[in-house]
């Protein structure tokens, strides 16, 4: 009788769920046990995981060296854990964070790329992500069994940089919570953050350079001296982020006319945030997917994001697309607020976790054969 297929995979997502890929990595490790229900699962992190299943086919192995668990988290992975998967006779190792361990001993490796943030947008990134992603993501591309991708676009940016075809395809979805928003949202949230429906914008990201989140603000500023914002606020949630002093200056002094940073938001109020606001705002200057733009549109708010393949990929073409300037963000709002509130009823090929799932457990088993 042939053994349980045998999974290992970056549990370093699994303590990072608020982070895009860190819900990509928790929602798709759900739907892999829910598809391969023959399956052991094996993560590795750090420090102290939450499985995705409360499961005996799922492993939490935790780094128990007190010396080796202060390694920056890319270098952790990529040297320490072949010293940890050594004994366990996997058949796959799934590297859903975008990088694989140096070795694997005999373990066929599935890698998902997320970004090609080091080739597009270099000068976006912390030097050390830079310098970590530029030493990796050619190495573990080259050397991979097999590549997935979260979007058709990085499909393409794979083919174009590497000549390399992904295996599969598996999109974010959007999780229950966004979509019980748009029926029954929690209007209670709101007042926690001193909102109110239909009175503020939103945004949700990262304080970095890639999210452009400084020509959202000025943009807000801008309607609010010609009185086309009056009365109303824009939110803004999200981690620190790096490269933004400016950027933290600029949201200080702008508090006077209404741009709020909204302290820690637990993941339990994102659905109605995004629910109450007036349109949601997200001009990146790129992006691997975009989850946010489809989890405001599962709620039923007006999305104005950047006319890229991606962001058009992510939010199946029904928000109002813009060149990332401030005029492009004025004029992109200006024509969110003239039309109907957006709804994902009826629209064809919504991405669903359990579909996207599935896509990666047919490229897992094809590797284990």
């Amino acid at each position: 009788m042939r053994r349980q297929l045998r999974i290992g995979l970056d549990g370093r997502p699994l303590t990072a769920r608020r982070s895009g890929i860190g819900r990509y990595v928790f929602e798709l490790s759900q739907a892999l046990h829910a598809a391969l229900p023959d399956a052991e699962f094996f993560a590795f992190g750090r420090s102290k995981m939450v499985p995705p299943v409360q499961s005996a086919r799922w492993h939490c192995i935790q780094e128990s060296s007190r010396v080796a668990s202060k390694l920056p988290g890319l270098f952790w992975l990529r040297w320490r854990v072949p010293q940890l998967l050594r004994q366990l006779d996997l058949d796959v190792f799934w590297g859903g964070a975008g990088i694989l361990p140096a070795h694997t001993h005999g373990a066929r490796t599935l890698l998902t790329i997320h970004d090609f943030n080091v080739m597009v947008v270099p000068k976006t990134m912390p030097t050390l992500g830079w310098a970590a992603s530029s030493m990796f993501q050619h190495q573990d591309i080259a050397s991979a069994d097999a590549i997935s991708t979260n979007s058709c676009g990085t499909a393409e940016r794979l083919r174009h940089y590497y000549g390399k075809t992904a295996a599969v395809v598996a999109p974010p979805a959007v999780s229950r919570a966004f979509l019980a928003a748009a029926r029954a949202p929690d209007w209670s949230v709101l007042t926690t953050y001193g909102l109110s429906a239909g009175s503020y914008w939103l945004m949700v990201s990262n304080l970095e350079p890639r999210k452009n989140m400084d020509i959202a603000v000025r943009a807000f500023l801008a309607m609010k001296r010609t009185g086309e914002t009056q009365g109303m606020k824009f939110a803004i949630c999200g981690a620190s982020g790096w490269k933004n002093r400016r950027l933290i200056r600029l949201l200080q002094d702008a508090r006077a006319d209404g741009v709020e940073q909204l302290s820690y938001v637990p993941d339990e109020h994102l659905p109605s945030l995004f629910r109450g606001a007036r349109l949601f705002l997200f001009p990146s200057i790129y992006e691997g997917f975009g989850m946010p733009v489809l989890e405001a549109l599962a709620c039923e708010t007006p999305v104005v994001t950047t006319e890229l393949p991606e962001l058009r990929e992510a939010s199946l073409g029904l928000a109002n697309y813009i060149e990332p300037t401030i005029e492009g963000v004025i004029q992109g709002v200006r024509s969110a607020l003239a039309r109907p509130r957006p709804t994902l009823t009826g629209v064809r090929q919504v991405p669903t976790w359990e579909n996207s799932g599935q896509l990666l457990a047919d490229a897992i088993l094809a590797l284990a054969q």
